[in-house]
């Protein structure tokens, strides 16, 4: 239930008849797009894996996860991300095209 709502909020936010509307490929989308946004995000700054794993209180190897999808934030995690990094949520999850 909560997953269906997560997707018609994120719906909503792209809206009908656009390509990240239909569920799966929402999905699929947000997932790439956050892995590989989440990385420029942090060469854009110049910091390192350790850095922001050592900012956010997580290990590197974790962090490194989360790049590479194999493992994902939870949302409050996502939060503190995206004020370390200076970029939005919907950017990370490809919903913007360009950070803030």
């Amino acid at each position: 239930m909560a997953n269906d709502f997560g997707r018609a909020a994120l719906g909503s936010l792209v809206g009908p008849g656009r390509a990240l509307y239909a569920p799966d490929a929402l999905e699929e989308n947000a997932e790439w797009h956050f892995n590989k946004r989440l990385r420029a995000a942090r060469a854009y700054r110049c910091l390192t894996q350790r850095e922001v794993a050592d900012h956010l209180g997580v290990d590197r190897s974790s962090y490194a996860y989360y790049e590479t999808g194999k493992s994902h934030p939870n949302m409050k995690l996502v939060r503190r991300i995206c004020q370390y990094l200076e970029v939005s949520p919907e950017y990370l999850l490809g919903l913007e095209q360009k950070s803030d």
